[in-house]
C-alpha cells in the first residue's frame, strides 16, 4: 500500500504524526518501505513484514478477549 493511501484510510492525526509512527514501525521491523522513483516525484510503498504479521495476529486475539 502506498504511504498516502494508508494515511487516507487511517484518516486521523497530522501527516507529521503519521510519518513518525511509520518510521517507528519500521525501526521495530514491523513494516518495510521502498521509494518508487517516478518521472514526476516519488512514492513510498509500505508492506508488513513477517514479524509484523505475527504481532498483528496476536493483537487480533487480544482484541477478541476484550
Amino acid at each position: 500500500m502506498y504511504f498516502t493511501e494508508l494515511k487516507t484510510k487511517i484518516g486521523r492525526g497530522s501527516m507529521t504524526t503519521f510519518a513518525t509512527r511509520v518510521l517507528e514501525l519500521e525501526k521495530y521491523g514491523l513494516i518495510e518501505f521502498e521509494m518508487e522513483k517516478k518521472k514526476y516525484g516519488r512514492k513510498r510503498f509500505i508492506w508488513i513484514t513477517e514479524k509484523g504479521k505475527k504481532i498483528a495476529k496476536h493483537l487480533k486475539e487480544i482484541e477478541k478477549l476484550m
